[in-house]
């Protein structure tokens, strides 16, 4: 399996005709001060599937840490089972995954972490930066 896309975003719309809108895509994220708790975080995240994924069941864990890699939100897991052979019409799938009530506890470097297992799938950067430069051109 593998993680084609990973995209933080507000809102991702999915419409009947296969469209699919991300809405506020994020990088960086600017807060006037923290701790500061983000209501709700978004994650597109569109995979390909490998013949040997065909049939079987599947947790993805998602990890949000900090920059010295400590969690800074429960792990979130998503459970599904990948289809075998003709029942699988194609190789991809989109998933969104939504994380409530966020605790940024300082300004830096933070990562989304996609684990299957003990494999690390991909890593999603998301910097947290202060509203306002500090005082004295910082």
């Amino acid at each position: 399996m593998q993680v084609l896309t990973a995209i933080p975003v507000d809102e991702v719309k999915k419409h009947p005709d296969g469209r699919v809108d991300l809405l506020g895509m994020y990088e960086d994220i600017y807060f006037d001060r923290v701790p500061f708790t983000f209501d709700a975080l978004s994650l597109f995240v569109d995979l390909r599937f490998e013949p040997e994924d065909q049939g079987r069941r599947h947790v993805l864990e998602f990890r949000i840490a900090d920059e010295d890699g400590t969690l800074i939100h429960e792990t979130t897991r998503a459970r599904f089972e990948v289809p075998a052979g003709d029942a699988l019409p194609r190789s991809t799938a989109q998933l969104d995954m939504a994380f409530f009530d966020v605790t940024f506890h300082r300004f830096g470097p933070h990562a989304i972490e996609i684990w299957l297992g003990d494999t690390l799938l991909r890593t999603v950067s998301l910097y947290v930066l202060p509203s306002e430069p500090p005082a004295g051109g910082g």
